[in-house]
């Protein structure tokens, strides 16, 4: 959430407590996955498992899902990242334009104005220590941050 905790939340929705929701979510913490859900449809094929064999089956299922992501590319680090708001006028932009291809940010936006360009940036805490470092030259010019980070020191 906004304040960096993880929420979870499980339903056995009908099966019998603690066989199917919390076996899933364990499958989940144990594979470190945030930002994920998971819905499970099982259809009573006329065989009684009993509590184990739901618990097995629930989380084997879970697992199977798992896998199967990480092997299609589906599955990618999590990483927090902030907000950054700078100006720079038109004479500091191929400067800013070559420093984000060098670090491979590509994903920005910039609203122009009159004296140069508004730029907005999502930037993880080493992404965002190294931009500041390298802000630190245009200090004496019409650069100026807008919005740091909230984590920003």
């Amino acid at each position: 959430n906004k304040y960096g905790q993880i929420v979870e939340n499980q339903s056995d929705d009908g099966e019998p407590k603690g066989t199917s929701g919390q076996p899933s979510l364990n499958a989940l913490r144990g594979a470190g996955l945030i930002n994920v859900g998971v819905l499970i449809v099982r259809y009573f094929g006329g065989i009684k498992l009993g509590t184990g064999g739901l618990v097995r089956a629930y989380s084997g299922a879970v697992n199977e899902a798992i896998n199967e992501a990480i092997k299609d590319g589906g599955v990618m680090k999590f990483e927090i990242k902030d907000e950054v708001k700078f100006f720079t006028p038109f004479s500091l932009m191929s400067r800013f334009e070559h420093y984000f291809a060098t670090k491979n940010l590509s994903e920005f936006e910039r609203d122009f104005n009159d004296f140069g360009a508004i730029w907005s940036v999502n930037l993880n805490e080493a992404e965002f220590a190294e931009l500041f470092k390298f802000c630190k030259e245009f200090e004496a010019s019409e650069f100026k941050f807008l919005a740091l980070p909230l984590g920003s020191k």
